[in-house]
């Protein structure tokens, strides 16, 4: 059959014949369009559970009370020694009787607003100024009305 020969045949059809043949055909979608659509869809449900699973802000207790980011203060107790930032922890260990392990640093002298950071030595957020400050272990254990409560390092501004 020649161009011509097909040229005439197709001219011959009818308009309804031509415009009613595409339709009821399913247009397949493309590999190309699922999987990126399938891995945006991984990526939003990965970023949901890590979100979900987050430890909470407030996972720790003081004599009942909770500590951290609450409604009074949007920073955990805090206090900066030696150049290092260290939080309160949440799990506070017994330290009565262990004494003998701590090594005295000096006594909180200023404090910040609740809602800060410390970053000046001796300094904490928490309103405890003359609270005594001793060297235990990696950590720091504060005597705050004759309680030792452990904090912890988490940051140093030597670095």
């Amino acid at each position: 059959m020649t161009r011509e020969d097909l040229f005439e045949v197709l001219g011959d059809l009818e308009d309804d014949l031509v415009l009613g043949a595409g339709e009821g055909k399913r247009r397949r979608l493309s590999w190309r369009v699922i999987v990126p659509a399938a891995a945006c869809l991984c990526a939003v449900a990965v970023a949901a559970v890590l979100w979900l699973r987050r430890p909470p802000m407030d996972s720790g207790n003081l004599d009942g009370e909770p500590w951290g980011y609450n409604k009074s203060c949007e920073a955990a107790p805090m206090v900066c020694v030696d150049r290092g930032l260290y939080r309160i922890t949440g799990e506070q260990p017994e330290l009565e009787g262990r004494e003998a392990e701590f090594f005295y640093l000096g006594e909180i002298s200023s404090r910040v607003d609740s809602s800060q950071k410390p970053r000046v030595d001796f300094q904490a957020n928490d309103d405890i100024i003359g609270a005594k400050v001793y060297k235990f272990d990696e950590n720091i254990v504060v005597d705050i009305d004759g309680k030792y409560w452990l904090y912890e390092l988490v940051y140093n501004y030597m670095d």
